[in-house]
């Protein structure tokens, strides 16, 4: 995936190394034998959540309260346990994947 802008970094920024602990929870995260407690990887089955409704405002921008328009979003059970558990760094995939075609569909 290409850039349209290029971010200027630092020579210090350029010569950073990727932190050993995340690289080592990758490795790790592939092995059923193995129960890390290093980089953050919860129980999901220890999440007493079946399933997750709110309601939020819908329309206009962040800086409009007024907005009569709600909407009301049910989380799967699923859904509802990873809401509330650690993700990966980079974000969740799903919601990377959506965010990034609202952005193409917009822009």
């Amino acid at each position: 995936m290409s850039s349209a802008f290029v971010i200027p970094l630092s020579e210090k920024a350029r010569r950073r190394e990727p932190s050993a602990i995340r690289e080592l929870g990758k490795l790790l995260q592939h092995d059923p034998t193995i129960l890390s407690l290093g980089a953050g990887t919860p129980n999901e089955g220890a999440v007493p959540l079946s399933s997750f409704q709110f309601k939020a405002r819908v329309g206009g921008n962040c800086f409009e309260t007024n907005t009569n328009a709600i909407d009301t979003v049910q989380l799967s059970e699923d859904e509802s346990k990873l809401s509330v558990s650690y993700s990966p760094t980079p974000g969740i995939q799903p919601l990377l994947r959506r965010l990034r075609n609202m952005t193409i569909a917009e822009h």
